[in-house]
């Protein structure tokens, strides 16, 4: 059934338009979730005549003109707004097989294959559809066309006899476009990196426009940094990822992995700067909200850190990380009874954190609350025992209630 609905959704394209009205009518979770690129609502009204038009026409199977209206629809919405340069092998491919048919550029054969294909995806008919293209491969060995389907439903089905299969089509056309793009996400998905590196490396010579190619080329040298960090310089993946961008500045998906690895990278300025972006589009996105706070508190701008902090806090309640945050920097501000409460939210929201109870402990002893830290301290000790700093930290309290003893046997 769910692979039914992706092949639907695939290749009715609604993979693009269904999630783009659900974003324009506002049923996506944005604290959490951000679309691959901005505005995509706006996009979605701005052609929404042509898709309902010809969706409406593919469920009444008016099938040709269903196709008419769709490939109109998205070669205006790529005249205007450069959507394929943001676009997988899947869409890419969907809509090339949309354009051929709709402009006549395939043999009456080969239309009659693809109006085929979209009946029985409508009517579910999985085990068919390899039949189909098969038969008409035997007719017509020779076609293209055929051969290209015949790969994208194999892509949907099985993609080790896709990757096998992909090979003879590279063989008949080695520079189109959308097979390399295949080419590069399989090897990205049989985690067969440095040659899914080099083959989008191959599709950005081919086209140079396509951002998908260097924000899947980017996360290639993302991984193999991890792997052999002097093998792999680290600014090639924030040049590859600014460059996604620099082609689609809408691109929010590249925008958040560079804010991501600007932050892992302690480039603390760039990465508050680049989280910002998506908080103009998306206010309320809970990542990107704390991490511009924990940034602020790790460059030392504590006040910018505990507006932040309250943001992130007010996003997310039931996160323990926030109130955490927040008594950190109401610690490093030397407000500690402030401090005291934002650890008491944290323990209540996760009690076994022994870090909570240390630092409230920390803050307890500051304010000379001498039981309340030596409580916290030994609750502490419980979650993780033989932590130095909290056996110290019982010695001191124990010392300034000058209770010697124990002190000497902390």
């Amino acid at each position: 059934m769910k692979l039914f609905l992706k092949l639907k959704l695939v290749l009715l394209l609604l993979p693009f338009f269904v999630p783009l009205v659900a974003f324009g009518a506002g049923t996506i979770d944005t604290t959490k979730y951000i679309p691959v690129f901005s505005k995509a609502g706006t996009f979605a009204k701005d052609y929404s005549n042509y898709f309902e038009i010809g969706v409406n026409y593919i469920k009444k199977d008016s099938l040709e003109q269903g196709i008419k209206f769709l490939s109109d629809g998205f070669q205006a919405l790529n005249s205007e707004k450069n959507i394929f340069r943001v676009c997988d092998y899947h869409f890419l491919e969907a809509t090339s097989f949309l354009q051929l048919v709709a402009a006549h550029k395939v043999s009456d054969e080969e239309r009659q294959l693809f109006f085929k294909l979209m009946h029985l995806i409508k009517n579910k008919s999985k085990k068919s559809l390899l039949n189909v293209v098969n038969t008409h491969l035997r007719s017509d060995p020779n076609s293209f066309f055929g051969k290209r389907l015949k790969l994208f439903c194999l892509s949907l089905f099985d993609t080790v006899l896709a990757e096998e299969y992909l090979e003879s089509l590279l063989n008949e056309n080695p520079k189109l476009l959308n097979l390399k793009m295949l080419k590069g996400e399989l090897y990205f998905e049989n985690f067969k990196i440095e040659e899914a590196l080099s083959t989008f490396s191959e599709v950005i010579k081919l086209e140079p426009t396509s951002a998908y190619a260097y924000f899947s080329r980017a996360k290639c040298y993302q991984i193999l940094h991890r792997k052999d960090s002097v093998k792999t310089n680290f600014s090639v993946v924030i040049s590859d990822y600014n460059k996604a961008i620099e082609l689609y500045p809408d691109y929010t998906e590249a925008t958040l992995n560079l804010a991501r690895v600007q932050n892992k990278k302690l480039l603390l300025k760039e990465s508050i700067s680049t989280y910002k972006k998506i908080l103009k589009l998306y206010p309320r996105h809970i990542e990107s909200t704390s991490k511009i706070a924990l940034g602020y508190y790790n460059l030392g701008e504590l006040d910018s850190a505990l507006i932040y902090a309250g943001k992130a806090q007010n996003l997310d309640p039931e996160n323990q990380k926030g109130p955490k945050l927040k008594g950190d920097i109401y610690f490093e501000m030397a407000k500690y009874s402030e401090a005291v409460n934002c650890y008491s939210k944290a323990i209540e929201l996760a009690p076994n954190q022994f870090e909570y109870y240390e630092n409230r402990g920390s803050a307890n002893y500051v304010l000379n609350n001498l039981d309340l830290a030596i409580k916290d301290f030994k609750n502490a000790n419980k979650l993780s025992s033989e932590r130095i700093y909290v056996l110290n930290k019982l010695g001191d309290c124990y010392y300034s209630k000058k209770e010697y003893a124990d002190a000497i046997t902390w």
